[in-house]
């Protein structure tokens, strides 16, 4: 499974950026936090407080709920140069990235 770092999953999405000191006061991230970062695709290095995991994992289910692409194929999608990558489904990510591998 690919692991894309939280910044460019945040970015790739086309969500809010998440401010840097975000919950800098608040208590770390939890284990059980990293574990569903990790379980979809996300990194967790720079991830420093519970309040800014909850954030990037309110991103990550919003759009598995939605049945959009997962971070891994949207870095897949930026790299054939596909536009509008957060607004792709699971779906057609799949389709996209089947029909490259044919060239």
């Amino acid at each position: 499974m690919t692991i894309v770092p939280y910044k460019e999953f945040i970015e790739l999405a086309g969500a809010a950026e998440i401010p840097e000191d975000l919950g800098r006061f608040d208590k770390a991230i939890t284990e059980a936090q990293k574990a569903k970062l990790r379980k979809r695709g996300i990194g967790t290095t720079g991830i420093d407080s519970s309040r800014k995991a909850d954030r990037i994992l309110c991103v990550a289910d919003y759009r598995f709920k939605r049945g959009l692409a997962t971070p891994g194929q949207m870095r897949t999608l930026r790299k054939l140069g596909v536009p509008d990558i957060g607004k792709k489904t699971f779906a057609e990510a799949t389709a996209i990235i089947g029909n490259s591998a044919h060239w």
